[in-house]
């Protein structure tokens, strides 16, 4: 009511956005965490002797393209509501719902 197209767009693809970011930052975070736990329960029982190894690794370029990655697919699986929405009139919308 007032916005304009394209603002209306761009408010639904940065919520799209911000919730791909988040949502890949959650999961990149418990990975990160179960991967520290999984080194640690495989260093204390079967690789007890072998000092310095890591079963799972991960680098900073790789969670950060990773990151960028799903957000970038949660930008585009939001680029269709987003037209939609911003086709809408409002008062038909107001009136289906």
């Amino acid at each position: 009511m007032g916005l304009s197209r394209g603002k209306i767009f761009a408010s639904f693809s940065l919520e799209a956005a911000l919730i791909g970011l988040l949502g890949a930052g959650c999961g990149c975070g418990l990975a990160l965490l179960a991967s520290g736990l999984v080194n640690k329960a495989a260093t204390s029982s079967f690789l007890k002797g072998m000092t310095g190894f890591t079963l799972i690794q991960f680098s900073a370029s790789n969670t950060l393209g990773i990151l960028a990655l799903i957000t970038v697919i949660a930008v585009l699986a939001g680029t269709l509501p987003a037209i939609r929405a911003s086709r809408l009139v409002p008062i038909s919308a107001l009136r289906y719902e």
